[in-house]
């Protein structure tokens, strides 16, 4: 008599309604959201492929001791909260942002004894065991390899210009180590000092956003309805919204790339803003973690630091004015950078070390 097989079942829990109601691997999702959520995208599907049921915000399954539970973030609503209590299988924590983003991934408050183990980007909790650091989002550079011949038939028309893009939505939060009322600010001198050759695109930046303090805040700016009444002028750099795969020197005409981080102050916080300005073909203009950190991943001499200038008209000078020398030497070093690099780890490695992790615990 053949014996029943049990297929185990992953539970997933976030406090993001796209995570936590699995919209996010829908085809329908727009691409833009599918393309911030790509490595929780690689890791369901690398658990789909190992056989496991994978469930999302379950929170009215009734678990047994052999389900695993994986909440993306720290979950922080009671319904999520009372489920993690009551689970009597084995639990994992992703940390995707830091406390800026969402305000319960301090590792100061965090009870790591809840977890089995707990997968971050930062480099800070050595007092925490059970903590297993990993790249918040590994580039794949093989994308920069299939479109390079098309940049370096352009790159000498694009250098010419000396042209600076931004891209990325406009946001808000009231945490001391945000970097988003840095970018506009940013983004307002840049407009008047670079007015005929800085360009910003993104979302929400033709609309006001409420003030983070206020109350009901986080509300109110998630509402595009809402937003409407905080209407006001849109930026003349302002030039839309991208297409979704176009984030690159041939769709904006821009060599440089101001790469702004959300968050300051957490060692460790690399995000795909800087990598994704390589593999676009740009040189990055970056502000953001520690340059410890950043060397870890990256030689300093593929990017500009905004930190080593005493001043923006200073910067401004420095791109509108660099020579051409300079400017290929960025572009071949990043290549040369890229092409050594080709077998490093992609978000499909991380997360795939991500499923090892849990199904030998």
């Amino acid at each position: 008599m053949d014996q029943k097989v049990t297929v185990r079942r992953i539970i997933v829990i976030s406090p993001h309604s796209s995570l936590n109601d699995g919209a996010f691997l829908n085809s329908s999702t727009p691409e833009l959201h599918r393309d911030v959520y790509r490595r929780d995208i690689l890791l369901v599907e690398e658990f789909q492929k190992r056989g496991y049921n994978v469930i999302f915000g379950g929170v009215t399954t009734k678990p047994n001791a052999n389900d695993i539970l994986v909440a993306l973030d720290q979950p922080c609503d009671r319904v999520h909260l009372k489920f993690l209590r009551r689970f009597p299988g084995q639990k994992f924590l992703i940390i995707n942002e830091t406390p800026v983003i969402h305000p319960w991934n301090d590792f100061n408050g965090l009870d790591f004894r809840v977890w089995r183990k707990i997968f971050s980007w930062s480099e800070s909790p050595t007092n925490i065991p059970n903590h297993v650091h990993v790249l918040y989002l590994a580039p794949n550079f093989g994308d920069y390899i299939s479109k390079s011949a098309d940049y370096f038939a352009v790159y000498e028309e694009i250098c010419l210009r000396r042209r600076l893009v931004y891209i990325a939505s406009n946001r808000v939060a009231s945490h001391p180590q945000e970097l988003f009322s840095f970018r506009r600010k940013l983004i307002m001198d840049f407009d008047k000092l670079m007015p005929s050759s800085f360009d910003l695109y993104g979302r929400y930046w033709d609309v006001g956003l409420f003030d983070p303090q206020a109350i009901g805040a986080r509300i109110l700016n998630s509402t595009a309805f809402l937003r409407t009444f905080r209407r006001r002028p849109r930026p003349s750099c302002w030039k839309g919204i991208l297409p979704p795969g176009k984030k690159d020197i041939i769709s904006t005409g821009s060599i440089f790339n101001l790469c702004i981080e959300n968050s300051i102050g957490y060692p460790g916080y690399v995000t795909e803003k800087i990598f994704d300005a390589l593999i676009g073909g740009f040189i990055p203009v970056y502000y953001g973690t520690d340059r410890t950190s950043l060397e870890r991943y990256l030689p300093e001499d593929l990017y500009i630091d905004i930190r080593k200038f005493s001043s923006l008209r200073e910067l401004t000078s420095y791109l509108t004015e660099m020579s051409s020398v300079e400017l290929y030497g960025y572009l071949y070093r990043i290549r040369r950078y890229i092409e050594s690099r080709i077998e490093e780890p992609t978000s499909a490695n991380v997360s795939k070390f991500i499923a090892d992790e849990i199904d030998h615990a």
